[in-house]
């Protein structure tokens, strides 16, 4: 393949994100270029390009590389330099691949990843790309040393140290991005996705990890610039801190330059800092872990930054740092903005249809983002096809139900639905039937695949809370974790549906906390990027099947906590669409009237104005026929048990509600079938015959 133009940003230093773009034409040029960066200390290089070449993810620009973190630990859990036994397992990983990578050993690890055909100009699509090479090597690398680090490696603002200047590149040949989007299968991801589990559920487990954690949230603190005293050695004038490049002081990193340093009688402990060949230099763990006379390790393990490995007693009580509460961390003063300025506008995923002759509804907001929401219904109405119908229209622009319209700046977002009582080619065939029915072009179709992503989750228990065990308490579970890691790193997103409660939040259902708390969870996926609307389809009870009407079957809780709701109900052949719940939106004035496409495999779409007008005209017939036959059950009852004193006694004769006896009984009198005698209080109703007619 021939070669093309490679862009990337050289920088300084880790606290200069101001780099200078490069352009190289071919990829040895770019290595002779990093090896003589490499002749300067602490100069690192991006595979981005960025806005005015500042590093931040919100001034990325393009990619012409994709090269993901594969650090190694040892049995210790440490991040350690990859032994030489352990070198085979990526060498193998690296023939196996089905398209020849690019990469390079790094101190204590591997770079891994490909060339790009052509510049990626899509953060969304590049990003997804990368996770896409992250789940596959975190698949293949499972039950070694090695660890993907996922979300550094799609960190759109990542650098890299630069490499020494006899690293030796393996260069592969460029490659589509579209080619490394397909190296799993759809549904490899979620099992790929739970190889994650270990950083999904934080940094603590790795011991380097936790030390940057650590350092952090504990700057030094009292320590001179220059010429203090060591706490260490209590040698004075010669502590301090270093200096870096600009001429300003580090922050996290303190120098000791006096010769007895560590020796002393705690010299079994790595807390005194480490040794260079100029003195002894540390951070504030050392200083802390000191003073209590405990090594680094331990102090971590005793305040919950690193988790006790194998080996520990396995009863041992972690003591856990104090967390703030979130009222401390909300307790605030007000923004100066407030009251002075107009607050941000609120974003709707729908709108109703503009139609003039309904001004009250006409375009305005029907479905906001960012909030919870609950879709309920019996079984088998449609609740599912809904959610991939919906799913649909926001990515296509298509209007939902041929009714609502998708805001144009949703138009084209990404959608999840973990359809939990699905199966992978269960969701083929009705996504199928959806592409025919609304006759999706190709590229819409395309668009499409590259959108939507489905979790099928049939016979694979899924729950995104539970019960813990010891305390009875609710609680998350790693699903609910690895979830929201994928969803960090695949963002934005336009539309989130969970189907249905019943297997995704087990406990909730019947307990008004447990429901309650299952709202929060929620309520923390509408955060993700992009602030989704996030759905969850809900079944309604037996008790409403019974009276013919629809709730959200358990507690109360549910309905109540979530912002927005819909019900489904069945109508004769028709399906009535109704709103339970309409917070920050305009709610709908009536139902909409839902008929069903038999022929492509029971889809929901809105009753036509044509149509409408032919149900009604059948109502109207259906009524004047049923008025027709309660006039002749109303007369025939009179002539054969005689006349009744009053409305109630004859309603009760003839088996009907007092309102449609009354309805039967004023047509037989204008009709002369019926004659009402007595007085006003005490009427009596006999019927007219033919010999009373005559006379």
């Amino acid at each position: 393949m021939p070669q093309r133009i490679l862009r990337v940003t050289f920088g300084p230093s880790k606290d200069q994100p101001q780099g200078q773009p490069q352009e190289f034409e071919s990829f040895e040029d770019f290595i002779a270029a990093l090896r003589e960066h490499a002749k300067l200390k602490g100069r690192w290089f991006s595979q981005h390009e960025f806005k005015d070449s500042y590093r931040t993810q919100d001034r990325w620009l393009s990619s012409d590389l994709m090269l993901a973190d594969v650090d190694y630990y040892d049995a210790a859990g440490k991040h350690a330099p990859v032994p030489e036994a352990e070198r085979a397992v990526i060498e193998q990983l690296v023939k196996d691949m089905p398209h020849e990578p690019t990469w390079y050993w790094t101190t204590r690890g591997v770079r891994l990843g490909f060339r790009l055909s052509r510049t990626c100009t899509d953060r969304e699509q590049w990003v997804a790309a990368m996770n896409t090479l992250c789940a596959y090597l975190a698949r293949r690398l499972e039950g070694s040393g090695f660890r993907v680090d996922v979300k550094a490696s799609c960190d759109l603002a990542r650098f890299y140290w630069t490499p020494p200047a006899d690293v030796i590149w393996h260069v592969g040949p460029l490659l589509g991005i579209e080619q490394i989007a397909a190296l799993l299968p759809r549904q490899a991801l979620v099992a790929a996705a739970l190889t994650f589990e270990e950083f999904a559920r934080g940094r603590e487990q790795g011991f380097e990890q936790a030390v940057e954690r650590y350092r952090h949230e504990h700057p030094l603190r009292g320590i001179p610039d220059n010429s203090g005293t060591c706490p260490v050695c209590a040698h004075n004038g010669c502590f301090g801190r270093l200096r870096n490049e600009d001429g300003s002081y580090d922050r996290q990193h303190w120098f000791c330059f006096s010769d007895a340093h560590g020796a002393d009688s705690n010299a079994d402990l790595d807390s005194r800092g480490h040794h260079s060949a100029n003195g002894w230099m540390g951070d504030q763990l050392d200083l802390d872990a000191y003073e209590q006379g405990k090594t680094r390790r331990a102090l971590l393990q005793e305040l919950g930054y690193l988790n006790h490995r194998v080996g520990t007693n396995a009863t041992e009580k972690r003591k856990a740092p104090r967390q703030p509460s979130i009222i401390e961390k909300l307790w605030k003063p007000m923004s100066a903005e407030i009251l002075e300025k107009e607050p941000p506008r609120r974003e709707y995923l729908l709108h109703h249809p503009v139609d003039p002759s309904n001004p009250a509804l006409s375009g305005r907001g029907f479905a906001p983002t960012g909030i919870t929401s609950v879709i309920a219904s019996e079984g088998g109405v449609g609740k599912t096809n809904l959610l991939l119908q919906l799913a649909v229209a926001i990515i296509t622009g298509r209007p939902w139900l041929q009714h609502f319209v998708v805001d144009r700046e949703r138009v084209g977002g990404r959608v999840l639905l973990v359809l939990a009582e699905e199966k992978d080619v269960e969701v083929w065939r009705r996504l199928d039937v959806i592409s025919r029915y609304l006759g999706l072009r190709s590229e819409e179709r395309a668009l499409v695949r590259e959108r939507l992503m489905w979790l099928a989750l049939a016979g694979r228990p899924c729950p995104l809370i539970e019960l813990d065990p010891e305390t009875r308490q609710p609680r998350t579970t790693r699903h609910f974790e690895v979830l929201q890691m994928l969803l960090d790193v695949n963002g934005p997103w336009a539309f989130i549906g969970l189907d249905p409660l019943a297997r995704l939040f087990p406990p909730a259902e019947k307990d008004t906390e447990l429901a309650t708390y299952g709202v929060q969870v929620l309520e923390q996926l509408t955060e993700a990027p992009g602030e989704p609307l996030v759905t969850l389809s809900h079944h309604s009870s037996k008790f409403a099947r019974r009276a013919g009407v629809v709730d959200t079957r358990g507690s109360t809780s549910l309905p109540d906590g979530v912002r927005w709701t819909l019900l489904l109900q069945p109508k004769g052949d028709l399906v009535e669409l109704r709103q339970g719940k309409a917070n920050y939106a305009a709610p709908m004035l009536e139902p909409l009237l839902l008929g069903r496409e038999p022929d492509h495999g029971g889809l929901l779409r809105s009753v036509t104005p044509q149509e409408m007008l032919m149900l009604k005209q059948q109502d109207i017939n259906l009524d004047m026929g049923q008025l027709e036959e309660d006039v002749r059950k109303l007369v025939q009852n009179l002539r054969d048990q005689g006349p009744a004193a009053g409305y109630k006694v004859l309603s009760r004769r003839c088996g009907m509600r007092q309102k449609t006896c009354a309805d039967a009984l004023s047509v037989a009198c204008t009709r002369g079938l019926t004659v009402q005698e007595g007085t006003y209080k005490k009427p009596v109703i006999r019927a007219l015959f033919p010999e009373d007619l005559l006379s």
